[in-house]
């Protein structure tokens, strides 16, 4: 041993002295700072956390029944603050052997900090993405290089009106090797409609040719979109916008060859029945071997 080189020293402590945390589930401030505690003393090859779970807040019903209440008080502000810091650590921690990820990012304060954090960050062998939060769309072309290198697969759940991921987010150079897209609960999303048909032309040859002359997206891509719910209680025009919206999108993937779809299978996440979050529940299903978000 005494002859072999650093590098070879490293290879062999990271297939034989890992962590035995290859599968990790982590809700709240409490468990995140145990897990960074845990992970943080260790070089990245003996870390290798390959599939995690990270959400902002504990799952109890009160919080499946209701988005983050308001703070009250400077203290709640405080906290919220410090699991962000808290949850980016762990991301930068976990991020060189990441494989499957699940991020809940439901708070309406740092939420998109923290979804913004992650898309900032070098994922080399990431492969499939799911995130919930008001996200910020990824890096775009002003990035250096990809930071989701072997991205295959990227859901995304929290904009009800993601108007521009399809055509300026820069998903192109920030996931060059995406293949399927899901974008859950648009709502009354008009422009985001459009957008999609738009791109949909470009899929099939039938753009503008006075339009940008490459698609702005990867090439191959399927782009599963996931209508949310209206309200009970919404009005007249809203429920106008919505039905608008979803003529448009029927139209763009009925003519989309499959470069678009609209699935019939409803959101299988409906667990809250059960004291269950629905993106744990998926990211479960996924790890263990079944379709998750995936279409």
């Amino acid at each position: 041993m005494d002859t072999l080189s650093v590098e070879l020293h490293a290879q062999i402590f990271e297939f034989a002295a890992a962590l035995p945390l290859p599968v990790l589930a982590v809700e709240g401030l409490e468990q995140i700072r145990a897990l960074t505690a845990r992970l943080a003393p260790n070089p990245h090859y003996l870390r290798r956390v390959r599939h995690l779970y990270l959400a902002d807040r504990k799952t109890t019903p009160d919080t499946l029944r209701a988005p983050h209440v308001h703070p009250a008080s400077d203290a709640d502000l405080l906290h919220y603050e410090e699991t962000q810091t808290a949850a980016a650590r762990l991301l930068v921690l976990a991020a060189p052997t990441l494989e499957t990820l699940a991020l809940a990012a439901d708070c309406p304060f740092t939420g998109t900090a923290l979804i913004a954090h992650l898309f900032a960050l070098e994922l080399p062998h990431l492969r499939e993405l799911a995130v919930r939060g008001f996200y910020p769309y990824p890096a775009g072309p002003y990035a250096e290089e990809p930071v989701m290198l072997r991205l295959e697969r990227l859901y995304l759940e929290g904009n009800r009106n993601p108007h521009g991921l399809l055509t300026v987010s820069g998903l192109r150079e920030a996931c060059p090797a995406l293949e399927q897209l899901v974008i859950s609960g648009v709502v009354a999303a008009q422009g985001f409609a459009n957008e999609a048909q738009t791109v949909v032309g470009y899929a099939d040859g039938s753009a503008d040719a006075g339009a940008d002359t490459d698609a702005p997206l990867p090439r191959g891509l399927r782009i599963v979109v996931r209508p949310g719910t209206i309200a009970k209680n919404a009005g007249g025009r809203m429920l106008r916008y919505h039905a608008k919206m979803l003529e448009t999108l029927k139209r763009a993937a009925d003519s989309s060859a499959g470069k678009l779809v609209l699935p019939r299978r409803p959101y299988p996440a409906d667990s809250k029945k059960s004291g269950a979050d629905p993106m744990r529940e998926l990211w479960r299903e996924r790890v263990a071997g079944g379709r998750g978000w995936w279409e």
